[in-house]
C-alpha cells in the first residue's frame, strides 16, 4: 500500500538544501557537511548540544558553526539568505497510510492489517409502516445502536396503537454527535452483539481497519478526561500547518490546522454541549480537585510523551519521520451531498486495530454520505536560530556560530481517510425457483409453480427491461455494489414474479425485452405462486422468470427453460430442458477456402444457342450431338488449360491453381 508523505514547509533554507546535499562524511558532531541552498555552498559542523529544562517539556540547546566552501564569498550574506534568526520554526513530517476501500485490497494485505475501510447495508426485514412513517423525523431522532429496541417495536408498533420507535424527546439533540463507546468506563460490550443489530430493519455498518498506535488514547480513557480533551480539541482555536503532501510521483499543497495538547491542561473546566453525547455522560459530574488533578496526569503523561519520542535536531537535519499515535476517528454524516448542515457525525476512539460503527439512525431510500478523518498525536518540534556570531580562526578563515533551541511541539492534526456514498436499499432478490406441471390428458395447458430462492449471492445483475438501466444506477451508487457483482439476497415480503415467452429460440437476452408474458402477485401470506399457461401442442416455447421483492428491485433471470407439451391420442406430457443461447463465435483458426474461392465459365461459355448451323433443318438431335457447339463466345474455354495465382496480402505466400475446363458431351441409346 502507498504512504503519503506530510512535509511541513520549511522557511529553514539551511535544511530546505539538504536534499542536494553532498555528504563528506557519515554525520557526527566535530563533523561537517556541505549544502546547497541556492546560495553559494555552506560547510555546516555539529559542534555540541545540552538539555535544559523548558517549562512541562524538555529542549535541546545545538551549536552550528558554518563556514563559507569559498573564502572569497559573503559570509554574512549567505546565511542571512538561509538562516531566519528568532523565528520559530516548526516541523512535523510524518508517513500516513493512504486507506482504499477493503474490497480493493487483496486479502494477503488485509491480514497484515494493511489501511482498509469498508461500507456497507445490512438489511434484516422489511417495515413499510416504520419507513412510512419517518419524513419529518430528522435522523438524530432516529433510535441509535445504544438504544435496545426490539423486531415488534418497529414492525407492530401500528397494531398495539403505539407510537413508532422514534426519540422526540428533548435528549434527541445529543445525537447530533457522539462518541461511540467502544473504549473506557463507559463501554458497552454488546454494542455491536447480532442480537441487537438482528432487530434493527437495517443498518449501515462501518468498518476501519488501522494499524493503531493507542498507548495515549488507552491512557486518557483510563484517567477519564477522553470527553475533555475531545471537546477541547474539537473546540479550541488550531494553528495553520502547511504541507507539502507527497504521495508517489504527485505532490500537492494542504494547510491543516493541529492542536496543541498542552493547550488543554491551561484551559477552564469544561462542560458537555447539549448536542454531544460523551464517552462517560457522567465525566462532567467530576468535581474541580478530581478534574485538576486529571489535568497533572495527562501534563506529566504529554512530557513523558514527548521526552521518549523527542527528535534531536541532529534527526530533523536527517530527515527522520515524526513519532504518532492514533487518537480518535470522525465520521461526518451528510444527506445526499456533502453541503452544510451535517446530519450528525461519529467519533470512534482509536483504541482497535479494526474499529466497527453500525449506524442504525438511517431511512430506507435516502443517499448518505460518510466522511471519515483519523486524528493523529504527532510529537514533532519547534526549534529557532539564536546567539548568531561571525567571527575568523586564527588563519584568517572567516566563520559563524548560531544557537538552536529545539523543543518537542505535540500536537493533534486531521487526516483524510475516506469518503463514501450509499443509498439505504434492500438487496434485489434472488431468482425464482420453477417448477412446470401438466396433467395426463391435457389438451393444450400447463402449470408453473414459482416460490423464493433463500439466502444471498454475489453476482453481475442482468438487464433485460429497459426500466432494468435504473436499478444498475441505483445498485452502482450503493455499497451492495463489489465492484462489477452486487449483493442479491430474498426476504420474506410481498412481492411478484415475471414470466417472459418466446415462441422463437432465443439469441440473447435482449430477445426476452418486448415477451413479457404477465407478472403475478404472490397470495396473502405465502410467497409462492401458480400461474396457468395455454400452449399447442407439440410446439416448443421458451420461458424465463424473474422475482421482483416489494420495493420494486429485480432479480436475476432464472436459466432459460425449454418447454414443450407432447400429446399423442391417448396421453399429455411435458418435457422441460435448460436451453443455452447459440455459443457467438468470437475467434477461428481456419476457414474453409471452398466457401471463399469458386471459379466457373462465364454466361457466354455455358449459353446453348439453337440457332447454330448444324441444327438447321433438323427434327431431331439424333446423331447430331458430336457436332454441337456449347457457348456463343468468340474464343471457348472447354478444352483450355489455366493457371491461376493467389497472393496473401500479409503473408506474401503465393499458390498456384492449374485448371482445364472439360465439357463433357452424355449421348443418348440412339447415338450409339
Amino acid at each position: 500500500m502507498a504512504k503519503i508523505t506530510f512535509i511541513e514547509e520549511k522557511l529553514d533554507k539551511l535544511l530546505k538544501g539538504l536534499g542536494k546535499a553532498k555528504v563528506i562524511d557519515n554525520y557526527d558532531f566535530g563533523k561537517s557537511r556541505i549544502i546547497n541552498n541556492g546560495s553559494p555552498n555552506l560547510l555546516v559542523t555539529f559542534l555540541s548540544k545540552e538539555i535544559k529544562e523548558d517549562g512541562v517539556l524538555l529542549s535541546e540547546v545545538t551549536k552550528l558553526k558554518i563556514q563559507p566552501v569559498d573564502q572569497t564569498q559573503d559570509l554574512r550574506q549567505s546565511i542571512s539568505r538561509a538562516i531566519p534568526i528568532g523565528q520559530d520554526i516548526s516541523n512535523h513530517y510524518v508517513h500516513i497510510e493512504d486507506t482504499p476501500k477493503a474490497t480493493t485490497v487483496a486479502t494477503t494485505n488485509l491480514n497484515q492489517t494493511i489501511a482498509s475501510y469498508d461500507i456497507v447495508t445490512a438489511f434484516n426485514y422489511l417495515s413499510e409502516d416504520y419507513d412510512s412513517s419517518l419524513a419529518a423525523v430528522s435522523e438524530e431522532e432516529l433510535i441509535p445502536v445504544l438504544q435496545r429496541k426490539t423486531k415488534r417495536d418497529f414492525v407492530n408498533y401500528r397494531q398495539n396503537k403505539q407510537l413508532p420507535p422514534i426519540n422526540f424527546s428533548p435528549e434527541a439533540r445529543r445525537f447530533q454527535n457522539f462518541v461511540i463507546p467502544n473504549s473506557g468506563p463507559n463501554v458497552k460490550k454488546d454494542l455491536n452483539a447480532e442480537d441487537i443489530l438482528s432487530q434493527r430493519p437495517y443498518y449501515n455498518e462501518i468498518k476501519i481497519t488501522n494499524k493503531v498506535t493507542n498507548k495515549f488514547t488507552n491512557f486518557i480513557n483510563e484517567i477519564g478526561v477522553f470527553d475533555p480533551m475531545l471537546n477541547a480539541y474539537l473546540e479550541a482555536p488550531k494553528t495553520k500547518i502547511d504541507f507539502n503532501v507527497q504521495l508517489a510521483q504527485n505532490a500537492r499543497s494542504l494547510t491543516l490546522e493541529a492542536f496543541n495538547l498542552l493547550d488543554w491542561v491551561n484551559s477552564p473546566g469544561f462542560t458537555i454541549p447539549d448536542n454531544v453525547y460523551p464517552l462517560d455522560p457522567d465525566s462532567v459530574n467530576a468535581s474541580a480537585m478530581i478534574s485538576n488533578y486529571k489535568k497533572y496526569l495527562f501534563a506529566g503523561y504529554v512530557r513523558s510523551l514527548s521526552k521518549g519520542n523527542f527528535r534531536s535536531f541532529e534527526e530533523i537535519y536527517n530527515n527522520h519521520v515524526c513519532y504518532k499515535e492514533d487518537f480518535v476517528y470522525s465520521v461526518d454524516k451528510y444527506r445526499d451531498v456533502v453541503i452544510e448542515p451535517k446530519a450528525q457525525t461519529f467519533y470512534i476512539p482509536a483504541v482497535d486495530d479494526t474499529s466497527i460503527f453500525n449506524d442504525t439512525q438511517i431511512k430506507y431510500g435516502q443517499a448518505y454520505v460518510y466522511k471519515c478523518q483519523a486524528h493523529y498525536i504527532i510529537v514533532g518540534n519547534k526549534y529557532r536560530y539564536e546567539n548568531l556570531k561571525f567571527d575568523t580562526d586564527p588563519e584568517g578563515n572567516q566563520y559563524a556560530t548560531v544557537d538552536v533551541i529545539n523543543a518537542p511541539s505535540v500536537v493533534v492534526v486531521p487526516f483524510d481517510m475516506f469518503q463514501e456514498r450509499l443509498v439505504t436499499l434492500m438487496p434485489p432478490p434472488l431468482f425464482p425457483q420453477v417448477k412446470f406441471v401438466t396433467e395426463n390428458n391435457s389438451q393444450n395447458k400447463i402449470q408453473i409453480y414459482l416460490s423464493p430462492t433463500k439466502g444471498y449471492k454475489f453476482d453481475e445483475f442482468v438487464e433485460i427491461l429497459p426500466e432494468d438501466r435504473n436499478q444498475s444506477f441505483q445498485m452502482e451508487q450503493n455499497s451492495m455494489s463489489r465492484g462489477s457483482v452486487i449483493r442479491f439476497q430474498t426476504f420474506p415480503d410481498s412481492g411478484l414474479y415475471q414470466i417472459f415467452k418466446c415462441d422463437t429460440p432465443p439469441k440473447s437476452y435482449a430477445d426476452f425485452a418486448d415477451k413479457k408474458l404477465t407478472e403475478i402477485r404472490m397470495p396473502y401470506q405465502s410467497n409462492s405462486a401458480l400461474f396457468n399457461d395455454l400452449v399447442v401442442p407439440n410446439t416448443k416455447y421458451y420461458y424465463l422468470f424473474r422475482k421482483i421483492n416489494a420495493k420494486g428491485l429485480v432479480s436475476n433471470p432464472t436459466a432459460i427453460y425449454e418447454v414443450e407439451l407432447l400429446k399423442d391420442a391417448d396421453e399429455s406430457r411435458i418435457v422441460v430442458t435448460e436451453y443455452d443461447f447459440p455459443k457467438k463465435i468470437l475467434s477461428q483458426d481456419s476457414r474453409r477456402f471452398k466457401s471463399l474461392f469458386q471459379i466457373t465459365p462465364a454466361q457466354d461459355q455455358v449459353f446453348f444457342d439453337e440457332e447454330q448451323t448444324v441444327l438447321w433443318d433438323k427434327s431431331t438431335m439424333q446423331g447430331t450431338i458430336d457436332n454441337l457447339n456449347l457457348g456463343t463466345a468468340s474464343k471457348a474455354v472447354w478444352g483450355k488449360r489455366f493457371k491461376i495465382r493467389i497472393k496473401s496480402k500479409t503473408s506474401g505466400k503465393i499458390i498456384d491453381y492449374n485448371v482445364s475446363f472439360k465439357l463433357t458431351k452424355n449421348k443418348t441409346e440412339e447415338d450409339f
